[in-house]
């Protein structure tokens, strides 16, 4: 019980994140997602691609009322699973900029809870599912970039050098971390875009270019900010000093 209360404290180690930690994570949540594709039933006219369909189609119960089960169930692993990696943060960054960490987490916190908000409520068509579904997956798409934003400020902002004995980040890392926070709000952008275009249903035919598919980008920018949330672990030194004056 204290190990699983020290976890959720994001008390674990820097190696026990990166090298364990996050790869069960991400694998339940992908072999979950699977699972909701595998189970769902063949639909000729409008058939389950990645490119045409979106994320939460899989969890559409009255089309897909076997895979449902997993894709609920995978959202809510990694919404939980995502809170110990919260606090991870929150404890590291709050040493370098205390507001700015608090920002962080309440984002990041929020991300986590709305992740398991479109776990534990089905999307069925009706005014309360759809609304709250929205909701959510509005939190959960501009949250982590809107995070990512902020924590790339603070990190722009209090790297030193080694002979300073501060706040040392990865230079390597930080270009990558860049790259992909840039990509995931390019393709979340787009996503914004071509929902006003398509109303958010694109069935893909010679009329209709796949770059104006919505889904296409959706897919994109979800599994972008997961790349954005580990290399944040990444990226923080595993011991911070406090400066003089902070």
């Amino acid at each position: 019980m204290a190990t699983i209360k020290k976890i959720f404290q994001g008390k674990v180690s820097k190696k026990a994140l990166t090298h364990y930690y996050f790869p069960i994570m991400y694998g339940l949540f992908v072999i979950c997602l699977f699972l909701a594709w595998v189970f769902y039933p063949y639909d000729e006219g409008y058939p389950y691609d990645w490119t045409t369909s979106t994320i939460s189609r899989l969890g559409w119960p009255i089309e897909n009322p076997i895979g449902v089960i997993f894709f609920s169930i995978g959202m809510l692993l990694l919404g939980v699973m995502l809170i110990p990696v919260v606090f991870y943060n929150f404890r590291r960054l709050s040493i370098i900029r205390k507001k700015a960490a608090k920002a962080v987490f309440i984002l990041m916190l929020s991300h986590a809870i709305a992740l398991i908000g479109i776990g534990a409520i089905l999307n069925y068509p009706e005014p309360f599912f759809l609304i709250s579904h929205a909701i959510n997956a509005i939190i959960i798409f501009f949250s982590v970039y809107i995070a990512g934003i902020i924590m790339l400020l603070i990190v722009l902002r209090d790297n030193r050098s080694k002979t300073e004995k501060y706040y040392v980040f990865s230079k390597r890392l930080l270009i990558v971390y860049i790259i992909i926070l840039i990509y995931g709000i390019l393709t979340l952008l787009l996503t914004i875009i071509n929902l006003q275009v398509t109303g958010g249903h694109y069935v893909h035919d010679s009329s209709t270019p796949l770059l104006n598919s919505a889904p296409f980008y959706e897919w994109q920018t979800f599994f972008a900010f997961f790349g954005v949330i580990y290399i944040q672990v990444m990226i923080l030194p595993a011991e911070v000093h406090k400066r003089e004056n902070d």
